[in-house]
């Protein structure tokens, strides 16, 4: 039967992207974004079989998620006005929901289960109304997920063909091949969740800066607001960082700024300190939460065995703070370090930091120029990218999970690199590379 629906459920959203009207694009052709989520779709079903037959499935998050669900849906369908209450979170917090659903539950529990950071409730409650599809199959579960996951990198692709002239299909193969994101974004892991929330919110906040009818406003305007709804549910300091680059991007267009940096300069000296002091009067401890969460995270670590970064403990102060942000940068951008590891999942991703230590590289050495055409678009992909792998650091002291936080960032990365190159040289070099190779040009 998991058979049958899963395959069921892949075909229904190739169709859609065949035939559905927004898929449609001048540089990608129908079959090859099929491919693209087929591709996604094998990759979070090996997903499945690794974290079944390599990992113990108590450590895994991706059935932690799912069991807990199913213990919602347990409630379909005698007990309908439960499961309806917990699906919604209405009415679901008496001592009767407690005993009966919530304490079996492991992962809805978190002790820093705060949507700052991370929250899994939304997470929980999502997979409990996909199981009305599923019928509790977990792989029809990897499917929605590649969904979701697909549509989001397609909006972050259509967001960048219309802010560029070249290289669309480069693009689209670092928004959907890179080993990472390919990767952790290709199942029912909350990093699905947030490629898919990124990926509408800049492309509606986009068109919504553009002329259009009013019928299309208010359809952007919904969609704008369910990326909100949905970023702020799973990680809600991807919006924090989100929102003010994304008017500055938009204000740096529409006045024609020539040196967008500046206005990127205004943004974080102002910002972040009002992001601070709104989250201060909301209640939240920043600092503490932030300090709490890694330190959480490497007493798990400790107890599971896991591999980390570091064994040092964060204070909740500005000094202890200040001090580790090198650190934490390094961490993020660098580990796991080439050579240090033998399990293969590590292998991979010390090959994948390689590949982008010589993509960099290359762009640089091979087409940088002194006059950057997308100077506007590399500022906005490279702050985005420098201010979620900033947290992570702090927050993610245990290398896997290190690895898989940042997926969601690492191709803004490299197409910040990129978007330093010129265009000129990179094109006659990469035509020249490719006519030794009697290949054809991208």
């Amino acid at each position: 039967m998991e058979i049958i629906l899963t395959i069921f459920y892949c075909l229904l959203f190739v169709i859609l992207i065949k035939r559905v009207p927004f898929f449609q694009t001048k540089h990608i052709s129908s079959n090859f974004l099929v491919l693209l989520f087929l591709i996604k779709v094998l990759c979070g079903i090996v997903l499945f079989f690794i974290y079944t037959y390599y990992y113990d499935r108590n450590d895994a998050d991706i059935f932690r998620l799912f069991d807990d669900a199913k213990v919602i849906y347990s409630a379909f369908p005698d007990r309908m006005d439960d499961y309806c209450k917990m699906l919604l979170g209405i009415g679901d917090d008496s001592n009767y929901f407690k005993e009966h659903y919530y304490e079996p539950m492991i992962y809805w529990r978190k002790s820093y289960n705060t949507n700052i950071f991370s929250d899994t409730h939304f997470l929980i409650r999502f997979n409990a109304l996909v199981m009305l599809f599923s019928f509790g199959h977990f792989n029809v579960h990897t499917i929605f997920g590649s969904f979701l996951s697909f549509f989001g990198l397609f909006c972050i692709y259509k967001f960048f063909e219309k802010n560029t002239y070249s290289f669309h299909k480069l693009q689209a193969i670092i928004l959907f091949l890179l080993p990472s994101t390919l990767f952790w974004t290709s199942s029912i892991l909350k990093e699905s969740y947030i490629i898919c929330g990124i990926g509408i919110f800049i492309y509606s906040f986009f068109l919504l800066c553009q002329p259009a009818s009013i019928g299309k406003k208010i359809w952007t305007c919904f969609c704008f607001l369910f990326s909100i709804y949905l970023i702020s549910h799973v990680k809600l300091y991807y919006l924090v960082i989100l929102l003010p680059l994304c008017c500055t991007f938009m204000f740096n267009k529409k006045k024609n700024i020539q040196h967008p940096l500046i206005t990127y300069a205004l943004l974080i000296l102002i910002c972040i300190p009002a992001a601070f002091f709104i989250i201060q009067k909301s209640g939240y401890d920043i600092l503490n939460m932030m300090a709490f969460k890694h330190n959480d995270m490497l007493n798990l670590a400790i107890c599971k065995n896991a591999k980390v970064v570091s064994y040092e403990y964060l204070d909740s102060t500005w000094c202890s703070f200040i001090q580790f942000f090198p650190k934490a940068l390094f961490f993020a951008l660098c580990f796991p370090l080439p050579f240090t590891h033998h399990s293969l999942m590590m292998i991979l991703s010390e090959v994948e930091n390689i590949i982008l230590l010589l993509w960099l590289v290359t762009m640089l050495a091979l087409g940088f120029k002194k006059h950057i055409k997308y100077k506007n678009l590399f500022w906005f992909c490279f702050l985005f990218a420098l201010g979620n792998v900033i947290i992570i650091g702090y927050c993610s002291p245990i290398i896997g999970a290190l690895v898989r936080y940042r997926s969601t960032t690492l191709p803004f990365f490299m197409l910040a690199a990129l978007f330093l190159c010129d265009e000129y040289k990179l094109k006659k070099h990469t035509k020249n590379i490719l006519k030794k190779l009697k290949i054809n040009s991208i």
